[in-house]
């Protein structure tokens, strides 16, 4: 069964999300041994072209902006993979995917394939070693009557430390992508295989949000 949340922008999908994934999802031990609640199979849409960072929850504006530039900025992507076991930034450039994306959507509007991949084979190896690997697996770009979509595929996201970043830097990247094409900026999807809040980091501050209204943003 799939969830679907559909919002206006990032803020009221964050707010859904977490109150679906706390109520709905199934209380498990990860391979972490954290205690997690988790809701498999969610797609979260946003359908308004503003970008707008959550005003709520434990991470801040501040971090999206910097998620952000390492999608954008081509320096700060590779310094990011150089202190890290990966970056964003790093492997949607790798053999050159972003402007060949670009590239092809500008030539042939009604491409399917422009895709940036993200994850590789190797990473599953990397996993069992202990390191860390991308939770993004890869991200479907297209046009839709004049403006761009992006769907962006995740194996995993954290809901609350997470995903706010996640939507946000993506979302930027898809203004800059649609920029460079000369379209408009479209709907944002954000299909999650295991949406997740971890007890140990996060329940007191979602056990208190909860019990507040939802809000329309």
């Amino acid at each position: 069964m799939t969830t679907l949340i559909t919002r206006r922008n990032i803020p009221a999908a964050y707010d859904a999300l977490v109150r679906s994934v706390w109520w709905q999802g199934k209380k498990r031990t990860d391979q972490r041994d954290n205690t997690i609640s988790e809701l498999r199979n969610v797609v979260v849409e946003v359908v308004q072209p503003d970008i707008t960072y959550p005003g709520f929850g434990p991470t801040t504006k501040r971090f999206g902006d910097e998620f952000a530039k390492g999608l954008l900025d081509e320096d700060t992507a590779w310094d990011m993979w150089e202190k890290f076991e990966y970056s964003y930034g790093q492997r949607i450039r790798t053999q050159y995917a972003l402007p060949i994306a670009i590239e092809e959507l500008k030539v042939n509007p009604d491409t399917r394939r422009a895709v940036l991949n993200i994850y590789k084979s190797i990473d599953m190896m990397k996993a069992s070693e202990g390191k860390e690997v991308p939770c993004a697996t890869q991200a479907y770009l297209g046009i839709v009557d004049g403006s761009l979509d992006m769907t962006l595929m995740m194996r995993s996201n954290d809901v609350v430390g997470a995903f706010p970043a996640d939507a946000y830097g993506f979302r930027r990247l898809q203004e800059y992508i649609a920029g460079r094409v000369g379209v408009g900026v479209g709907a944002y999807r954000h299909y999650i295989e295991s949406a997740h809040i971890i007890h140990e980091n996060d329940a007191q501050w979602v056990e208190q949000h909860v019990r507040t209204p939802q809000r329309w943003y």
